[in-house]
């Protein structure tokens, strides 16, 4: 019966030492910290333009942890390891961010420089079209109208280069893509009015 007894009192105490130990879990304030300052560092290489999506998912893991801490800190005994898990994942995530965020920004980079060039070419390949164009007095109007256009498509080419220079990649790679469009659509254009007139004889 004293057995009994001592192996009774001796499990007691294990789960009591058990709860008293869960009991005493702190918040995970380094993990936080680290999950946070990898973040930080990932918004830092630029993850926002480059790594958005990625670094939305890293920002909503953590804001999902500070929420489960604050819930937890209500409790008797709180356990923060799921928590510490998602703080860790988190940070491997921000950490893979910022990987990300730095290739496709080198890939932006590339992109702006060739659609760049492909704008100047298609600008050189409108004005020659320009020069062979039929000169008439049902042509003038529309001549003009392209010259015009395609001055304008050089301030846009400038413009281009100005946002790459300022490290805005997308930005130049969208310009100088509407330019090189505008431009072929006029080389297009010019082809049309002297495959009209060729018909006309």
């Amino acid at each position: 019966m004293r057995k009994v007894w001592s192996g009774t009192i001796l499990l007691l105490l294990v789960l009591l030492a058990s709860v008293v130990l869960t009991g005493c879990q702190k918040p995970p304030e380094q993990d936080l910290a680290a999950a946070e300052a990898a973040l930080a560092d990932a918004r830092s290489s630029e993850a926002e333009t480059y790594a958005a999506t990625e670094l939305s998912a890293v920002q909503s893991q953590i804001d999902s942890a500070k929420a489960e801490i604050d819930a937890l800190k209500q409790k008797w005994f709180p356990n923060y390891d799921a928590v510490k898990q998602t703080l860790a994942a988190a940070k491997a995530a921000a950490e893979q961010a910022k990987t990300t965020a730095i290739a496709n920004k080198e890939q932006a980079q590339k992109d702006a420089q060739a659609a760049i060039e492909e704008a100047k070419a298609a600008i050189t390949a409108a004005e020659e079209s320009l020069k062979t164009a039929p000169k008439g007095k049902g042509t003038k109007a529309d001549l003009e109208m392209f010259t015009s256009d395609l001055e304008g498509a050089k301030t846009q080419v400038a413009d281009a280069e100005a946002a790459m220079s300022a490290g805005k990649f997308y930005e130049a790679r969208d310009k100088a893509k509407a330019v090189a469009d505008k431009a072929n659509q006029i080389v297009s254009e010019i082809q049309a009015i002297a495959d009209k007139l060729k018909g006309k004889k």
